[in-house]
């Protein structure tokens, strides 16, 4: 009589990943829990899987698009167990690579530093009033000219 009860979705909802655990092992976790919860929907599991995340680069993309699929959302696992596994193998992590990078980098705090005006601090004072400006400018015909005619150049 020891029958065993099929899980819900409440049984994901408390599978969260631990502190320093690499995301690789949290998602075997998790697929492993999705497939002893029958009939889920994959928005809902999205959202379960975004909740229990530990902030990180793979919850931020999650969040900004959630996967429309089961494998939309491995495909995207796999991508940032990656890039953690290839983070995590390198030999000093602390220590910047040598070369061209270490040049690039005064010359690019120095650019930062010059930023352009935005707009004109100055301006000449005018000698007389806009008024008489643009009474000034329509009588010497500068105003209400119609435009030009284009010149059409022959195609040859």
């Amino acid at each position: 009589m020891n029958k065993r009860v099929p899980k819900n979705c409440s049984f994901l909802i408390y599978l969260t990943s631990k502190e320093n655990e690499p995301l690789r092992d949290y998602m075997q976790r998790f697929i492993e829990a999705v497939h002893e919860v029958p009939h889920i929907n994959h928005e809902l599991l999205a959202s379960i899987i975004q909740q229990n995340l530990l902030p990180g680069r793979f919850k931020e993309s999650i969040a900004g698009k959630p996967p429309s699929t089961m494998e939309d959302l491995l495909m995207r696992s796999q991508k940032y167990i990656r890039i953690e596994e290839s983070n995590s193998s390198d030999p000093s992590p602390g220590v910047k690579r040598k070369g061209r990078e270490e040049e690039k980098e005064p010359r690019k705090k120095e650019e930062r530093k010059h930023v352009p005006p935005t707009g004109f601090t100055y301006y000449t004072p005018l000698n007389a009033s806009r008024g008489e400006i643009l009474i000034v400018a329509e009588q010497q015909g500068l105003i209400n000219q119609r435009p030009r005619k284009m010149k059409i150049t022959p195609k040859g």
